[in-house]
């Protein structure tokens, strides 16, 4: 803080003395002046000296308090925008940029709601004194949703918003986080739960919830539905001559026959040791299933070589229809099953 100067000067150095002052408090008397007018001068200078250095004290404690603010929010992982009543970005925290691979400045100025576009950082920015269409546009953004980085790559984010009171400038606040790992688990325990372990295929749960919305939708549209039971044929002779090792290999390779021997919007799952079953999805009542089958029986008959053995292993195939042979999934499934039994039975048929 600059010392208070008080000086003490004759008449004619009045001028020199008042283009000496160099900053702080500064003042003047005559040097004839009056001893209580040179006590009063002191006492008023010693006041506002005080005054000074309390004002100069709350200034640092300011600068110190909103230094540590700022150090906390460029600290926190989260990304935090500061948002004005048109939705208009007027303050971004370090790692707002950082999620968004750009630096936070540039944030500043643009509607948040752009950065749910892919091309956010090619649009132009508003200045402070620019008031964008409408008021309170930033109104609940509670919720997931996929924001874009600068490089236009996309990512989901959990958005926390909230109200600022006592600003004028910022009226709402924006948090939000990456939560791409999260999804990826998600994803990956919701395959898991889905998936058979060992062939990749859709498992029994899955196959059940896909039966259900194709049920759905085929009694919506007034479409017809096929479900094919398969059971493989020796399978057990394989894994006992040949050991569970062969037998799982043995397994893949008919899951992947069996998903290039169906359409597209088809499911094939695995619903047993060697039992498997196909969902043909709107189609062309029992011809069109048989034709399927007929399909699948002949991509099974071919031998598959494994460790140097070929190893043929055809399947035994039961049909059922919605809504011929049943209305609801459990119908279904016991007519086909029904009938896979029934043409394994018969020994001669690969379709029933």
């Amino acid at each position: 803080m600059p010392p208070a100067t008080l000086v003490i000067v004759d008449q004619d150095r009045i001028a020199a003395v008042a283009m000496e002052s160099s900053g702080g408090l500064f003042d003047y008397l005559l040097a004839d002046c009056e001893p209580s007018m040179l006590r009063a001068k002191v006492s008023f200078m010693l006041r506002m000296q005080r005054q000074q250095q309390l004002y100069f004290t709350s200034l640092a404690e300011l600068d110190r308090v909103n230094q540590h603010h700022q150090q906390l929010l460029d600290a926190t992982a989260d990304g935090i925008l500061g948002i004005d009543k048109n939705g208009v970005i007027r303050f971004a925290n370090v790692a707002a940029g950082d999620l968004l691979h750009c630096d936070s400045e540039e944030l500043l100025g643009r509607q948040y709601q752009t950065l749910t576009q892919a091309d956010w950082s090619t649009l132009a920015v508003q200045s402070a004194s620019e008031n964008a269409a409408g008021s309170d546009r930033f109104a609940s953004t509670t919720g997931e949703r996929e924001f874009f980085r600068k490089d236009g790559q996309s990512f989901p984010v959990a958005c926390r918003p909230g109200a600022v009171s006592g600003d004028a400038a910022v009226t709402s606040v924006l948090l939000f986080e990456d939560i791409s790992a999260r999804k990826q688990a998600e994803a990956v325990l919701r395959r898991r739960a889905e998936q058979d372990p060992l062939t990749g295929l859709a498992n029994r749960a899955a196959f059940q919830d896909f039966l259900g919305g194709a049920l759905a939708r085929a009694r919506r549209s007034d479409k017809q539905i096929g479900l094919l039971y398969l059971d493989l044929d020796g399978f057990k002779q394989v894994n006992d001559e040949l050991g569970h090792q062969i037998g799982d290999q043995l397994l893949t390779g008919i899951a992947k026959r069996l998903e290039k021997a169906v359409r597209g919007g088809d499911l094939v799952a695995r619903v047993g040791g060697d039992e498997f079953v196909v969902v043909l999805d709107d189609v062309a009542g029992e011809s069109g299933c048989r034709a399927a089958a007929r399909t699948i029986a002949r991509a099974l008959n071919v031998p598959h070589r494994l460790s140097n053995t070929p190893i043929k292993c055809s399947s035994s195939i039961g049909i059922a229809t919605f809504p011929q042979d049943g209305l609801d999934e459990e119908s279904l499934i016991a007519a086909s099953d029904q009938a896979m039994y029934e043409q394994k039975q018969s020994r001669y048929c690969q379709v029933a």
